[in-house]
């Protein structure tokens, strides 16, 4: 059989559900072979340009999502049907937030971006402070990947250099910024950034040198999801009846509280109101977001605002988490914590309620290991683990790209969505709370160890992209999304133009009248319909009330 993204993406498939470091239940298992890769009407040979199989990645998982929710919805409804998985929208999945849109309108055309300043308080929107996130020489020849997170003051601190510099031009800036982070070697600016200023940042490595360190030695056998059961003795919870007005999705009637912010963990609580349910995020206007994200990472779910330095608004919170059945949290390892709302907290609660929880933590790092505490992102996981040497090395250069596409937030998107369902159809047949990790790093570390796509494929791609990609380390995601955008409307032109790959959704939370083009979900049930149960909002549109 000759290589294609469908039978490659069954492939990983399969691993997945033999892994057996996944709880995942014999029944559920059984049903893989009901989902399926169809290769009509999508391109069948690896078309993005990386050395790694990130269709087929994304595909996988949007087939163990598939496979875990037919098994859901047999057991809830008794239907019998096949999981189908287009890998044309399992990629652009990964592209999500750039493409959306506003009444036709793109999210940075002036006319719509103007609507996101209010989000920006650490006023990222210069040129100046955004480049302070990017990949960097250092005085040792190392790269290293600094990061000013939402807020590029303390990045800034750190090098000892203004705290604004407005209107100047993105190659003026990296020069600037290049000059000032070679005066330092990559050690120093590792644990300056990281234990000092509480920055993220990291030295760029190869995969083998990951491995070699010990947060890689720690991390390394770490499945792509973990879950681990609490208090055993609460009992079996069932699936909550649902007016057939909500539909048949396999998360009907669940409740997902979701704490998080910008792409990964949103991602979670966002591919979980695809499959049906109920999500309220809970944001604040005391802490900056990038708005850009928002209309795609808002979509099918409610937004709240609370304070939670405020007693009463912890007090609102926690009568959510009463009501709910699963707890996304996405913050800086800790955060909540230090508000009174720890895993141990949350779980005592649902002890008092005698009914039990799925608690699902998301960060950058992993779990244990020396790093766990470190903030992180994308393109953190992406240079730590190795993936962005991988993807210099693929453009011919002996350097860090980051690759140009949120992929591991967008995948942990997945594999967290995957974990909840999972979690809970153990809580609805065996009882008791559940503990969930997943991280970015355990994401690549899998994605990793599926290899890189076969050599011929990769000459392929090379000799397809030659000219298109002058991607280089100073790229930052958004000028190297820019340039993947560009060259993929030339060689993958109905990618983006085929209207059948969108859907439209009702977008007047935002604006009256207001409708957003976002990414139609990469999964369909052959016997039921998926569907968000409403559009996209504005944060702070709803009440925090279930």
């Amino acid at each position: 059989m000759s290589y294609s993204i469908q039978s490659e993406s069954e492939k990983i498939l399969g691993s997945l559900v033999k892994d057996s470091r996944l709880p995942i239940p014999e029944e559920a298992r059984k049903l893989a072979d009901r989902t399926k890769f169809p290769k009509e009407n999508v391109v069948n040979d690896p078309f993005m340009p990386m050395p790694l199989k990130i269709s087929e990645c994304s595909s996988a998982l949007w087939g163990l999502i598939g496979t875990l929710g037919n098994a859901i919805q047999k057991e809830r409804y008794g239907i019998d049907q096949d999981a189908i998985v287009n890998t044309d929208l399992a990629t652009l999945y990964l592209l999500s937030a750039p493409i959306a849109t506003i009444n036709g309108v793109g999210l940075r055309e002036p006319e719509v971006a103007q609507r996101f300043a209010q989000f920006d308080l650490g006023n990222m929107a210069e040129t100046y402070r955004r480049l302070a996130t990017n990949v960097y020489r250092t005085k040792d020849g190392r790269y290293f990947h600094l990061h000013g997170s939402l807020n590029a003051t303390p990045t800034l601190t750190m090098l000892g250099v203004p705290l604004s510099k407005p209107g100047l031009e993105y190659d003026e800036v990296v020069k600037m910024h290049q000059s000032e982070v070679e005066k330092y070697d990559s050690r120093w600016l590792d644990v300056t950034a990281n234990e000092k200023y509480r920055q993220a940042g990291t030295i760029c490595y190869t995969p083998e040198e990951f491995l070699q360190t010990e947060q890689g030695q720690a991390t390394k056998d770490d499945p792509i999801y973990s879950i681990e059961v609490e208090e055993e003795q609460l009992p079996a919870t069932g699936w909550p009846e649902v007016p057939s007005s909500d539909g048949q999705g396999p998360l009907a009637g669940i409740r997902i509280l979701d704490l998080s912010r910008i792409i990964a963990a949103p991602s979670i609580a966002r591919v979980c109101a695809y499959l049906g349910a109920d999500v309220m995020r809970i944001s604040t206007d005391t802490q900056p977001d990038w708005g850009i994200l928002l209309v795609d990472g808002n979509t099918g779910k409610r937004d709240a605002r609370l304070n939670l330095k405020d007693p009463k608004d912890k007090d609102t919170l926690e009568k959510l988490i009463l009501e709910a059945d699963v707890i996304l949290e996405g913050f800086r390892p800790g955060t909540l914590d230090r508000l009174g709302f720890s895993r141990a907290y949350i779980h005592e609660l649902a002890h008092r309620r005698n009914k039990g929880i799925v608690h699902i933590r998301e960060n950058c790092y992993g779990w244990h290991g020396p790093w766990q505490h470190r903030s992180g992102w994308q393109q953190i996981s992406d240079c730590v683990t190795g993936a962005a040497w991988l993807q210099g090395k693929f453009l011919g250069l002996d350097e860090a790209v980051v690759p140009p596409i949120p992929n591991s937030d967008y995948q942990v998107g997945l594999s967290g969505a995957a974990a909840i369902l999972n979690a809970l159809m153990l809580r609805a047949r065996n009882g008791g709370s559940y503990s969930v990790d997943v991280s970015l790093n355990q994401f690549n570390l899998f994605y990793l160890a599926q290899g890189q796509e076969p050599e011929d494929v990769q000459e392929r791609l090379k000799k397809e992209y030659k000219g298109l990609l002058p991607l280089r380390h100073y790229h930052d995601m958004a000028a190297g999304i820019g340039i993947l955008g560009k060259a993929l409307a030339t060689l993958q032109p109905k990618f983006f133009l085929n209207k059948d790959n969108f859907i439209v959704i009702d977008a007047s939370k935002w604006e009256s009248g207001d409708k957003a083009g976002v990414v139609k979900p990469a999964l369909e049930m052959s016997g039921s319909k998926l569907a968000y149960l409403r559009g996209t909002c504005k944060p702070g549109t709803y009440e925090p009330k279930w």
